[in-house]
């Protein structure tokens, strides 16, 4: 291996490049950092660090050994913390990826749980429920979040807890259409979550419906009239106009 790294050392920057860009970047940052300086300042660039993927294998491994994980954590992710604008992480390692350091300029998340062969979408689990408390660490760690897409179709277990409201300051883009309703709700009960003016709000009818007790709810009435676009799934043969609900809504279906 020493040997490779060496090789790929005497290669001119271009195809020096073109071979870091064709390997997945936690690989590229688990073997070269370290290795000497002009490899260190080139895995460290923005170019690999913006977008961080952890979720395929690794060198053959189904997910990444605890040994290759905790090194990952500890000594690489406090070198690039601040660069990262996007994570694609799988369940297993979610919590230690996750919560371990902050990530000031994170906009974009993607939670994948790789056990499911169609987990290929942003901010997706469909293994075991979001509690509450999930959303809250989501909001304080990554206060930029301006895109969430979330893909759960398990009940949350305690939905009738009283907890503190959510905020997320900086959403545009909200994706609700695979989820169970407890999370429709989640987002849309002004008691659990405040929701930002100018959301791009896409759900299934059906269950917005069901948790809106067909658009006349008042705690879901607020956190609805600050959706500027919303794109409907599933529609009905015979739908109700939602434009008293939806006041400040481009509605489409």
């Amino acid at each position: 291996m020493p040997q490779s790294f060496a090789q790929l050392n005497d290669l001119p920057d271009e195809f020096f490049m073109i071979i870091l860009k064709k390997l997945h970047n936690i690989e590229a940052l688990y073997s070269l950092i370290g290795f000497n300086t002009r490899l260190n300042t080139t895995v460290l660039d923005s170019i690999f660090t913006r977008h961080l993927t952890i979720t395929r294998p690794f060198n053959g491994f189904d997910q990444l050994p605890d040994a290759v994980l905790d090194r990952f954590c500890l000594e690489i992710l406090p070198k690039i913390h601040d660069k990262i604008e996007w994570i694609d992480v799988e369940s297993p390692s979610l919590e230690r990826v996750l919560f371990l350091i902050n990530y000031p300029n994170l906009n974009g998340l993607g939670l994948y749980d790789l056990s499911s062969e169609r987990a290929r979408d942003l901010f997706t689990m469909d293994e075991r429920s979001f509690e509450h408390e999930f959303f809250i660490q989501i909001a304080q760690c990554f206060p930029c979040l301006k895109k969430f897409i979330l893909h759960n179709r398990e009940a949350q277990k305690n939905e009738n807890q009283q907890w503190s409201i959510v905020n997320y300051p900086h959403l545009i883009e909200l994706d609700l259409v695979r989820v169970h309703e407890n999370y429709v709700e989640q987002f849309l009960d002004e008691r659990k979550m405040s929701l930002p003016n100018d959301v791009y709000l896409l759900v299934n009818y059906n269950i917005l419906e069901k948790v809106t007790h067909t658009f006349t709810r008042d705690a879901t009435r607020m956190n609805c009239s600050k959706i500027n676009h919303l794109l409907l799934f599933n529609e009905p043969d015979f739908a109700l106009n939602l434009k008293d609900y939806f006041p400040n809504a481009k509605i489409e279906w």
